[in-house]
């Protein structure tokens, strides 16, 4: 079975991390995943197609990326995301 970021295991290893706030020593980091997303983006634009759903996702890496979350887990795009939604914990 493949697993993605909509199936319920990415919460079970990511959700406590969530919870808590805590980012740190997760298993890919956001300068380690942003590498990849610059190569996935960078293909799709050789290619000339549109890829809005991952450009859309690609915009929050780089926020967290400039938010000082380089060394923490994929996992703190969660924070990101409350502060783009204007939620305070």
């Amino acid at each position: 079975m493949s697993v993605n970021a909509t199936t319920p295991r990415m919460l079970e290893v990511r959700g406590s991390s969530m919870v808590s706030g805590d980012y740190a020593g997760g298993s890919i980091a956001i300068r380690l995943f942003q590498r990849d997303m610059n190569i996935i983006g960078d293909f799709t634009k050789r290619l000339g197609v549109a890829a809005l759903l991952f450009e859309a996702s690609a915009n929050i890496y780089d926020r967290a990326m400039k938010e000082g979350h380089e060394e923490d887990d994929t996992a703190s795009v969660c924070a990101v995301l409350e502060r783009m939604a204007g939620i305070k914990r």
